[in-house]
């Protein structure tokens, strides 16, 4: 998939004015293999991967008190914006980094995906209060990139994120999106599990206008641009948080989006999310 994103994005303080459309994830940028943790390697076919589930300091904030809360991490991100660093550019091929930066600045951790036996899904989805999605790729080392390798966050319209769909969303199966998405290669498709444990907000008009505010407010502090280094990178920080719905969901503390009027599912995060390991049944 292609997301056009405006080049002039960068110069206006990382805006995400991209016109994407769902089904954004991975986009050619290559990643490591993620530690396991449990088990040593090849002990246990469901072994849950280190870090999995356990940030669970990071909670739901309203707006101040994650301003309060993340003090060091807006720091370093606004210092990461003002210098243009590579990781900060937002393109197709990138994603959104800065989200990334913030996600893990969050949770002090890059937490890889649960991988789960067929069998092992079926119970989490079936007995365990798992919400079922799917996720379409045009390229296989994405969806590898999704399950084992660093965190990477696509863009799209709705807020930048990992893009998945529902078991019904927009009128279609949610295997049937994910399979358009992938070009008709059910290899390239993913059964996800989220897990109950995850903090979900709907992108609705009362989130959005409650982000637009913080945003506005900002911007009339820019006015008058600070001079203190700290307080300076804070600002920028903030803006570029307020600036997509993705980035202010996580930085409020929250792991998935949920559009409810085509049920799709943007997961900012992978700590309470379970993926089937082989191709799934589509």
């Amino acid at each position: 998939m292609t997301f056009p994103v405006d080049p002039k994005w960068l110069e206006a303080h990382l805006k995400s004015e991209t016109h994407g459309g769902h089904g954004s994830g991975n986009y050619g940028h290559g990643g490591r293999p993620g530690e396991r943790g449990g088990s040593a390697p090849g002990e246990g076919e469901d072994d849950k991967p280190k870090g999995w589930g356990h940030a669970d300091h990071v909670k739901a904030m309203r707006f101040d008190e994650a301003v309060k809360a993340n003090d060091k991490m807006l720091d370093s991100l606004g210092e990461g914006i003002e210098g243009f660093g590579d990781w900060a550019r937002v393109d197709n091929h990138q994603g959104d980094a800065v989200l990334a930066e913030i996600v893990k600045g969050r949770d002090e951790a890059d937490v890889r995906p649960w991988l789960v036996s067929r069998d092992k899904m079926d119970e989490l989805v079936q007995d365990d209060g798992y919400i079922q999605v799917f996720r379409g790729e045009t390229k296989s080392e994405h969806v590898e990139q999704f399950k084992t390798g660093d965190l990477h966050e696509g863009l799209g319209s709705v807020g930048n994120g990992i893009y998945t769909a529902g078991e019904e969303s927009a009128g279609l199966r949610g295997e049937e999106i994910a399979a358009n998405y992938a070009g008709g290669n059910t290899a390239n498709c993913e059964r996800i599990g989220i897990g109950p444990e995850a903090k979900i907000v709907d992108i609705d008009s009362a989130f959005v206008m409650d982000r637009y505010a913080h945003l506005k407010e900002l911007r009339s502090k820019n006015v008058v641009y600070p001079t203190e280094k700290h307080e300076r990178y804070k600002q920028e920080a903030l803006m570029s948080i307020c600036e997509d719905n993705g980035r202010y969901a996580a930085f409020l503390g929250y792991d998935v989006m949920h559009a409810p009027a085509d049920n799709y599912y943007v997961l900012l995060d992978r700590k309470h999310i379970a993926v089937e390991k082989g191709v799934p049944h589509i």
